[in-house]
């Protein structure tokens, strides 16, 4: 039990220190190394809630769905920041939009198509490797901007942006032809 009030702690602090890097990156856009660290616990909290969730056997429905919206949340909140400040452009919002409500649906018809109840939701190394881009995208166009000039960081996130859309297009055709399928 203590175990998983641990796990559901690290969750629910990737939602509050979600809201910590929002808040950094509005007002104190200059803080870079606050987002950088800030970045890397969110990361590391989303890393171990389900590393320790599963090592201890202590995996819930409703764990699942909180770290999915943890993600969700996570990627919004720090899009919609860095849209606010001209660090991405704001295609890149829908997109991160559409695939995660994708990725919901499409996993509640495979789950229910399948009959199999024990899960949530059904991962795929294309979905996997379209969300790690998606996830890594805040913490990209951040280091973009301190390490390039200013051209050339917007260039770079333009192109990084065209990948994750891509790899989310080509993930969830392969995730609705698969529903369809079925």
């Amino acid at each position: 039990m203590k175990v998983l009030v641990f796990v559901n702690s690290l969750t629910l602090s990737r939602v509050l220190l979600s809201i910590m890097f929002y808040l950094t990156t509005v007002f104190y856009p200059k803080w870079i190394v606050n987002q950088i660290l800030l970045f890397a616990v969110i990361f590391l909290t989303d890393f171990f809630d389900g590393k320790l969730a599963r090592q201890y056997k202590v995996e819930t429905k409703a764990g699942a769905v909180f770290d999915v919206v943890a993600d969700v949340f996570f990627v919004i909140i720090s899009f919609t920041a860095l849209i606010r400040n001209n660090f991405l452009p704001f295609w890149i919002l829908p997109v991160a939009i559409l695939k995660f409500a994708e990725f919901w649906i499409t996993s509640l018809i495979t789950v229910k198509t399948q009959r199999e109840f024990k899960r949530v939701f059904v991962f795929d190394k294309l979905g996997k490797a379209a969300a790690l881009l998606l996830y890594s995208l805040s913490i990209v166009s951040v280091l973009a901007f301190v390490i390039f000039p200013k051209p050339t960081a917007i260039s770079l996130i333009i192109v990084y942006c065209t990948l994750v859309t891509l790899m989310s297009v080509i993930s969830s055709a392969h995730r609705i032809s698969s529903c369809i399928g079925q």
